[in-house]
Formats: structure tokens, sequence, C-alpha cells
């Protein structure tokens, strides 16, 4: 894969790589010539991709994002043949969060890896219409977080995100504004050795975001953050996808997600089994369980228990579940106890997936919004 700043090109006397911009190039035998790459005896330039000037600075909160819309057709992948991922057909929308859910080993990270151009497989990933190697700038287009944090450690954090920033208009604002966003400025100087987790994962964050991709693919982006970050990250996903871009999600932390949700894409077994809005999803739990607060919870779960109805206690009352609230509020009367508070429990997103909310796979379902 060709990097987004470094060109590699090969003839048939001798290979030559030379920076985009740069005022020096190196030969094969690692000379540094000291030539301008505009000169006439430099080696002849492979990366014509549109200059950063052209583009319009970005990167301003308010500032609208270029729309590309991501579509993945039949995608697969298949390890010492066995099938990871199979026949994964969606489409992401710009201006939307889209969660990924999955239980471990469902292929969330495979699919990860595929639409980040990172593993070969089956099937075809375009974005804007076009596959990610078509598209002159990629680093302006997808903006990937693995969640493994990869700073080198013998980098500063200025000097890891400035290469990153390479050719940007004002690249060393745009460094200290990204890193600022992610709280890591305090860290712009120092080397990476001896960073706790958290740490490395606002530099792998900030590094994400300097490009100002459209399209973000995020894999467990919160995890190893403290609270203060978690809400800040929140914020940015949702924001990024306000501005226009087109935001995916990969997490376990569903109470979470769920806050910056639009859409769900669920997998299980390799197969894609769910993609709907939040809603409909959520949806899928049916009747909803019933909050009930009295005057005497202990007689209550005593006349529910004696009617067959299921029912759990909490910290402030008791939890319905399987009946109307009509037949709540009769049992209560009956039993002679004074009913204070009767309201419906909205389910979480992590109800209805831990709850099994996952349909069969091959009966997917793709309603769209």
């Amino acid at each position: 894969m060709t990097s987004s700043w470094w060109c590699w090109t090969s003839r048939s006397t001798h290979s030559t790589w030379e920076r985009s911009t740069s005022s020096w190039t190196r030969s094969s035998a690692g000379r540094r010539t000291g030539r301008s790459s505009s000169s006439p005896t430099s080696p002849r330039r492979v990366c014509r991709s549109k200059p950063w000037s052209t583009w319009r600075r970005r990167g301003t909160v308010g500032e609208r994002l270029a729309p590309v819309r991501v579509e993945a057709t039949a995608v697969g992948k298949s390890y010492d043949g066995r099938s990871v991922l199979r026949d994964a057909t969606f489409v992401l929308e710009p201006g939307t969060v889209t969660v990924l859910l999955g239980h471990n080993g469902a292929g969330k990270s495979t699919l990860v890896r595929r639409l980040a151009g990172l593993v070969r497989g089956e099937g075809e990933v375009r974005l804007a219409g076009r596959p990610l190697v078509d598209h002159p700038e990629p680093h302006r287009v997808l903006g990937v977080d693995l969640g493994t944090p990869q700073v080198h450690p013998g980098r500063t954090v200025r000097s890891h995100l400035r290469l990153l920033a390479h050719g940007m208009p004002d690249a060393a604002v745009r460094v200290a504004q990204v890193a600022e966003l992610f709280g890591v400025g305090p860290l712009l100087d120092r080397r990476p050795t001896g960073f706790s987790t958290g740490m490395k994962r606002g530099v792998a964050l900030a590094a994400t975001w300097i490009a100002d991709p459209s399209v973000l693919v995020l894999d467990e982006p919160i995890n190893g953050l403290e609270v203060a970050a978690v809400r800040r990250v929140k914020d940015l996903v949702r924001r990024h996808a306000d501005r226009g871009g087109t935001v995916l999600v990969a997490s376990h932390v569903l109470a979470e997600a769920e806050r910056i949700a639009d859409r769900v894409l669920v997998l299980e077994g390799g197969g894609v089994v769910a993609h709907q809005d939040l809603a409909g999803y959520v949806a899928r739990a049916g009747a909803q369980d019933i909050d009930v607060v009295t005057d005497d919870q202990g007689r209550l779960e005593a006349a529910l228990a004696a009617a067959g109805i299921a029912s759990r206690s909490t910290a402030t009352g008791v939890v319905v579940s399987g009946v109307s609230q009509r037949a709540v509020a009769e049992c209560a009367r009956d039993a002679g106890v004074l009913v204070l508070e009767l309201r419906p429990r909205r389910p979480t997103l992590e109800d209805v997936f831990l709850s099994g909310g996952v349909p069969a796979p091959g009966s997917v379902e793709r309603t769209r919004t």
C-alpha cells in the first residue's frame, strides 16, 4: 500500500523514493542528493495528488465535510479456509453514526480492517463511488483507529502528528488544535515512553482526526479512557457526523454507543444480521417493562407473584415485565397498595442486544430511515 506521504516508483534500471513537495530525494543506495524535486535531473514524480492548498481548509467545528457514502458489497474474509466475514453488504450514509455490534468472534475487527483496506478479501468496498486506493488523497477520505495505539517510540507526539499533517495549510496550528481537542496538548513535546493507556489512546485518536477525513472508522475508541475523555470523544464523534461526516463505531460499551448512534449494524457469525435505525432496533424488545413505586413494595411483590406476574426489586421500587400498566394497577388495587408512580421503562440498546435481539443469520433486516 502506498503511503500518504512517501511515493515509491520502480524503473528498469533503478528504484527511488521521494517525498512530495520535498527539496531532496534519496536513491536506492541511500544517498541524499539535495536536488530539487522540480529539477530536470530529479527522479520522475509519481505522486500527482491534488495539493493541500487546493482543498478548502477544514477542521473548524462549524465547517461542512465533503459527503462520502461508504458502500460494502458482498464483503468477506477467510483465514486458513475458515470464513470469519461473509457476504457483508450495507451502506453507511453521510451525516450518520452507525454502531457496529456483535459478540466476540462475530467479525467486527475484520470488517473494520476490510473497510480500511488493511486486509484483502472477497467483495468490494467503495467510498464516494470508488475504491479507497483510487482516491488521490485517501487520508482525507478515511481515518481509521484500530484501538491499538501506534506511536513511534523515538518521536515526540508533536513530531508524530506533524508527519501525519505534512503538507496541510498551517500544519503546526492544526497539530496544536487537534492535540487540544483530545487532551494531549501537554504531551506534544514528550516521547510516548511511559505513557499511560489513556495517553496513548488520546494520541491515536488525535492522529485519526488530524487530516479531518470525511469518513471515520473507529474500533473501541473509548477503551482505556477516563470519564472526561470518554465524554470528549463522544462529543467529537457526534459533531463529526453533524458536519456531514460518515462514522462507524465498533464498541462493547453499548450504553455510551447508544448516546451517539443513529443506526445499528449487527454481525453474527461473520454475517450482517441487522442494519437499521436505532429506534427500530430497540423496538425489537416488544412489550416494555414497567417501573412501579408504591407505599408498600413488599406487599405489591407478593400480590404480583400470586397473580403469576414477573417482577424484580430495585432501589426505588418494582420493575414488572410482560403485562400492561392496567394489569399492574389492578393488582395493586386488589392488594390495597397505593401506587405513587407507574411508568413504562424504555428498553436500551444494551437490553435488546443482550436479551438476544439478534435475528438468525440469513434473516437480515436492512430497514432504511
